[in-house]
């Protein structure tokens, strides 16, 4: 336990204890703080000669219920066993009074921390061990209920540690309906928490789940990044009320795209549209972390080679982009306001060469396309909202038609392969970055079926063209039409997944023309 987390205020004569008293084991050294459960103080196991923490429960809330609270703290720390989650060594009772024995944290609170400028590796750093520390709670069935950074302790050493599981219970059991900060015990009705930390169901006093733990630790993570708080409000009402309706302020645009859809995926509003599991906000982190010296110059520095090799992958990609919006685009733009009246447009993009096959997420915040650095074809990815392109491959080889999976966390592409006429591969990679995943070979870019289940895609076999579906964990594909020999590309899904289209195009039977035309066909 660190000093930090606790207020400095006047304890009576008739409950303060003085340096030098043992109890038991344990000789008091001096006090650290009060806080709104009890009195801390730094202690010696004289025992073992280590320094301790010793949190006392308040005599003016050491009723019933806050004993309860105050021994299920205990009971649900000890169970847990994980560098980053504050150990609890013992449990007793002096002069009528319950204490806790806990490891002594030489330092401050996340709080005290973030006042010195840290950068954004810096804390993302020190929050993903935490993470990982509030995973393992969620994995033995514990919800923490008040992450916040005065919950998060901070060594000398640079090391964290999640702290304070006095709200915690067990996340099979019901939670109670309540809540306001100003509010000492549970009851009915009355929600339990830190107001500012605090997730949408929480704040409604609905159930909760790990999820409302992921959104607190979010703001956690957003407020050690930006030094504010996503959400903002003069008082408690107003900033549950920003909470539950208002929308989140943008990080700026020097944190790495990684971290910023980290962030905006925690404090999503539904949380079905969260992280469901800590474990994978966790590895997106992480992932992020190492991945984020990849983060692009401005993309007015990239100056890609002008040399294009035309073979048979770029000449079915030619021929779609010639019949929808021709043969290359140089910019990509976007409406900036749906009036049919006056329109506006925004340029995303500002790269010299080649920029190409535009694919917006599902969850509409971020744009993937194909532009050409270095000579190669690299798929590259943005939020739409601002902020810095990142390249998503950064391979020898060259990528066409990505295309993003219905949840928004990854895009399949395609790379084709160095013999003309031969099929190339299809990939799927982490929309935040990281290793691709080989789906199979085929004959040019696939597209996600809008249910997520299954992919379709061009293949050859026995000697034909073939349009084929295969599933998701690729378990297994199925045929869905033999096609005469041509040229075939772009796949594409009805809403409801009975019906896919596909482009044919029309010039020549070899793989090698350069088709500058084509016609849909349905199937």
């Amino acid at each position: 336990m660190s000093s930090g987390e606790w207020r400095t205020e006047n304890e009576s004569s008739r409950t303060a204890l003085s340096p030098g008293i043992h109890i038991g084991v344990y000789r008091i050294e001096a006090r650290l703080g009060v806080g709104g459960m009890g009195v801390v103080y730094r202690a010696l196991d004289t025992k073992l000669n280590r320094p301790v923490a010793m949190k006392f429960l308040s005599e003016d809330v050491a009723d019933a219920t806050a004993r309860r609270r105050f021994q299920r703290e205990a009971q649900m720390a000890s169970s847990l066993n994980h560098p980053h989650i504050l150990t609890v060594f013992d449990i007793g009772e002096f002069e009528g009074r319950q204490y806790l024995v806990m490891e002594c944290v030489d330092g401050g609170t996340l709080r005290e921390w973030s006042k010195e400028k840290r950068t954004w590796r810096q804390v993302v750093d020190l929050l993903a061990g935490v993470a990982d520390g509030l995973a393992a709670a969620h994995s033995a069935g514990i919800l923490h209920r008040d992450i916040k950074p005065a919950n998060i302790l901070v060594a000398k050493n640079g090391y964290a540690k999640l702290a304070d599981f006095g709200l915690a219970k067990p996340a099979e059991i019901e939670l109670d309906s309540a809540p306001t900060l100003t509010e000492a015990r549970t009851r009915p009705g009355v929600v339990i928490g830190t107001v500012a930390y605090m997730s949408p169901e929480q704040a409604s006093g609905r159930a909760l789940d790990v999820r409302s733990d992921i959104f607190s630790f979010g703001i956690v993570l957003y407020e050690s990044l930006a030094g504010v708080l996503p959400f903002s409000g003069a008082t408690e009402f107003e900033m549950i009320n920003s909470i539950i309706h208002g929308s989140v302020r943008p990080l700026d645009d020097q944190i790495p795209i990684a971290i910023r859809m980290v962030v905006e995926k925690a404090l999503e509003k539904d949380p079905a549209e969260r992280y469901q599991t800590m474990r994978e906000m966790v590895v997106d982190l992480r992932r992020a972390l190492r991945d984020g010296t990849r983060e692009l110059m401005p993309p007015a520095a990239v100056v890609p080679s002008r040399r294009v090799r035309i073979g048979w992958p770029l000449a079915v990609v030619a021929g779609l982009a010639g019949l929808i919006a021709g043969y290359a685009t140089h910019s990509l733009i976007v409406p900036r306001s749906s009036s049919k009246s006056n329109v506006r447009v925004q340029r995303l993009t500002d790269f010299v060469g080649l920029e190409e096959a535009p694919s917006i997420s599902p969850d509409g915040k971020s744009i993937a396309f194909v532009a050409v650095a270095d000579g190669k074809r690299q798929i590259w990815v943005r939020l739409l909202s601002g902020g810095s392109t990142l390249p998503l491959t950064t391979d020898d080889v060259d990528h066409y038609g990505p295309r993003w999976s219905p949840d928004s966390a990854s895009l399949m592409y395609y790379t084709a392969a160095n013999t003309v006429g031969d099929p190339g591969t299809l990939w799927e990679i982490p929309a935040l970055g990281g290793a691709p995943r080989r789906l199979l070979s085929a004959l040019g870019p696939g597209d996600f079926s809008r249910d997520g289940k299954g992919f379709a895609f061009f293949r050859f076999k026995d000697g034909a063209v073939e349009l084929a579906v295969a599933s998701r964990d690729l378990t297994g594909s199925r045929t869905i039409a033999k096609l005469p020999y041509g040229l075939y590309n772009s796949p594409r899904w009805s809403p409801e997944d009975r019906t896919i289209a596909f482009l044919e195009s029309v010039g020549g039977a070899s793989f090698t023309t350069t088709p500058w035309g084509g016609q849909l066909r349905r199937w």
